[in-house]
């Protein structure tokens, strides 16, 4: 049932901010056994990393496309949590053109070492593997130092001899775990890379950490890839450059083996040991309903045992539970029986950390100052679909399955295209929201979903512009989207699936996040949006609606000329020719590379690309014999034989184990593949499809055109 009679009234000005999870006590015997509840952070926060210094931890997350970047959490006791500030707050530190959540920020690693704190991660859409430094956690942090190392998941060892060792993904599905020395003072490498480990049988070894436990040396690493094969194995060494004895009880921590389990996809683990001696790890997992992530990928603990042979058991024999019993977890504070809700109230001269951009926003368009007690957002021109596109975007993580958030806005459109309200986003592709927009010379309050790149009106009611409460609320299998007048009154417009934000259908590494947000949706425009309060009310949601109808998309119109610019936006060549985006693809992901493509003309159209390990595209065409023209560039994998794949034409294979490091030559170098004579099939189309044989299939852009 529905709370909110009077809502705004009875919350008044409070602020309430509650991180920690249930904590309770259950008697076994005279033993008293210390319970807490999974995941110790909720919502999108995957790749866990955690140092402890004295009494206190220190927690950091990946963040991909969204600034600020990396998060700092701290704890005393490991399942209460209160974020202290994000790592990379500066544009100076966090170049984030054209990232999506694909792009960014992967996997940090967060060390101590001599009255320092170090913080390494990769950003893979500018600049490769970095490092900063802070005296506080808090911050501020130091500008990167850049390893001009263009690895993935990079992690820092500090020795006892004071070398210090970065170890890292070698890039590519079966590169395996590299490892060189590292001067932390100009970042250079030091040595040269020495491959440390290679486990053949799985796929993407990678996540690395290295320990020195009792004077011996441990690696530890995820393998399986980040979906339902994720999990974590260990090996053993008296050196640090191995070889590493693999344990022989690997995988360590894994639910795969358990797909009736709450709790999956568990993975890329950080182990360390607490003050009282007791030993523990963080890692990532997922908590999917009906086979979908919403949440996206979230921080999980467990406790960690050792054998008497020098092995590490995480959790029950490598299983984790929703609640898990902790001997001697302390101290504990016991939080309150139900979550409380989040209330910000736009009085301060900044906003707080939790509070996520799109990649580099304009920091202009955005003032609390303007209008005292609200949050103006300014009409701008960036859309909230657009890829490369930096959107008036502000929101927090959804942080539970089933709640409802709420804004109070004033907003009157003075143009067409103008809109600004409350949105749901996975990413550019895929989103849900509530706003107030002006169309066709009318303003209305809407409901819209983007789903796969394609627009779909779901609701619409007249509005006159003003003040207006919106909300959207969540369960586990919908979002449901109202307004009010006064608070007290509240109307729903629509409901919709979640299923199509999570992370299983729309793809990326990111998890859903809701904020506030204003577009003019490509014009130029002077016009603003004030929100006064946006609150989380965990646990309050409205009795269920069905879901509403989508439009069916008009089908596309036969004709003799496709140019799709796989992955990205509408691009017009030096030609002045406009290679269209893509819309409507239900398979693969997108990705965009900052460095240079080495191609002889249109480089640009080599930066983007759609890659995945079965994916296709359909042509409407006119009768009569085409030319297919396909445009790669390699900007990942470092091998020949790294990515293999086929490429059928109307089920037709044309051209069998392609290789596109080997055929262009090297990374960042266009090739292109033509094939003539393609009759269109029995329906009139030209069926395009990619399917992998090693990693994934990829493809920049296609052209179709008919032959004269």
């Amino acid at each position: 049932m529905k709370i909110n009679n009077g809502f705004w009234s009875k919350v008044g000005c409070c602020l309430i901010l509650v991180l920690g999870l249930t904590v309770g006590v259950q008697a076994k015997g005279k033993a008293k056994m210390t319970t807490f509840k999974n995941p110790i952070l909720s919502g999108f926060h995957p790749d866990p990393s955690l140092c402890r210094v004295g009494d206190d931890f220190y927690l950091v997350n990946s963040t991909f496309e969204f600034f600020p970047g990396l998060p700092i959490y701290h704890s005393r006791d490991l399942v209460h949590w209160k974020q202290i500030g994000n790592a990379l707050d500066r544009p100076s530190q966090l170049p984030l053109k054209g990232a999506t959540d694909y792009g960014g920020l992967y996997a940090p690693t967060i060390r101590y070492w001599k009255g320092l704190f170090y913080l390494m991660c990769c950003n893979v859409s500018g600049g490769g593997e970095f490092f900063v430094t802070a005296k506080d956690p808090a911050g501020p942090w130091s500008e990167p130092l850049w390893l001009n190392d263009h690895n993935i998941d990079g992690s820092m060892f500090f020795d006892d001899d004071g070398k210090v060792y970065y170890t890292c993904q070698g890039g590519g599905e079966r590169a395996g775990i590299q490892q060189a020395e590292l001067d932390t003072v100009t970042g250079k490498l030091t040595t040269p890379f020495r491959n440390i480990w290679n486990d053949k049988n799985e796929q993407w070894n990678e996540g690395p950490h290295l320990y020195k436990i009792k004077g011996t040396y441990y690696l530890m690493l995820a393998e399986g890839g980040t979906g339902d094969q994720h999990m974590v194995a260990i090996g053993r060494s008296d050196s640090p450059w191995g070889p590493f004895d693999p344990c022989p009880h690997n995988p360590i921590l894994t639910e795969r083996d358990e797909p009736n389990s709450p709790i999956q996809c568990t993975g890329h683990a950080d182990i360390f040991d607490a003050p009282d001696g007791s030993w523990w790890a963080v890692f990532l997992g997922t908590r999917p309903h009906n086979g979908m992530s919403v949440l996206g990928r979230e921080t999980f603990l467990a406790p960690v045992e050792w054998t008497e042979d020098g092995w590490p058991v995480v959790g029950n024999d490598h299983h984790v539970e929703m609640n898990m019993l902790a001997p001697s977890l302390s101290p504990l504070h016991k939080s309150p029986n139900s979550p409380l809700a989040i209330i910000t109230i736009f009085n301060d001269m900044k906003l707080g950390p939790e509070w996520l951009h799109i990649r580099n926003y304009d920091p202009g368009n955005f003032s609390l100052t303007e209008r005292k007690g609200w949050l103006r957002i300014k009409t701008a021109k960036d859309s909230l679909d657009k890829k490369l596109e930096e959107p008036a975007f502000v929101g927090q993580r959804q942080s539970a399955f089933w709640l409802s958030v709420r804004t109070e806005m004033e907003f009157t459109p003075a143009q067409d295209g103008e809109e600004a309200g409350l949105c749901v986003r996975a990413n550019d592709d895929n989103h849900y929201e509530i706003s107030v927009g002006r169309f066709d010379g009318k303003t209305r309050i809407f409901v819209r979903n983007h789903v796969k790149g394609q627009s779909y009106m779901v609701a619409q009611t007249p509005f006159d512009g003003g003040k207006v409460q919106l909300e959207i609320s969540g369960a586990e299998d919908r979002y449901q989207f109202a307004w009010s007048a006064d608070g007290i009154v509240w109307k729903t417009l629509a409901a919709s699936p979640s299923a199509d934000l999570s992370r299983e259908k729309a793809g990326g590494f990111t998890g859903t996040v809701i904020g506030l947000y204003a577009s003019a949706n490509g014009k130029a425009s002077k016009s603003y949006a004030d929100f006064t309060r946006y609150a989380v009310l965990p646990d309050i949601v409205p009795d269920p609606v069905e879901f509403a109808t989508r439009p069916t998309p008009t089908p596309q119109p036969p004709k003799d000329t496709w140019r799709i610019r796989a992955g990205g936006d509408d691009f017009t060549d030096h030609a002045g020719v406009v290679w269209s985006r893509e819309r409507g693809i239900m398979a693969g992901d997108t990705a965009w590379t900052g460095r240079p493509i080495q191609a002889k003309e249109d480089p640009l159209l080599y930066t983007v690309e759609r890659w995945g390990a079965d994916f296709g595209y359909t042509f409407p065409v006119l009768p009569g014999k085409y030319k297919v023209r396909l445009k790669f560039a390699e900007t990942y994998v470092k091998s020949p034989g790294e990515r293999v794949f086929d490429i059928l034409i109307n089920g037709k294979k044309v051209l069998a184990n392609f290789d596109i490091f080997k055929e262009a030559g090297g990374m960042d170098k266009a090739v292109d593949k033509t094939f003539e004579n393609i009759q269109p099939d029995s329906d009139g189309q030209i069926q395009v499809r990619f399917v992998a044989s090693v990693q994934n299939a990829k493809v920049c852009a296609i052209e179709v055109v008919r032959q004269h």
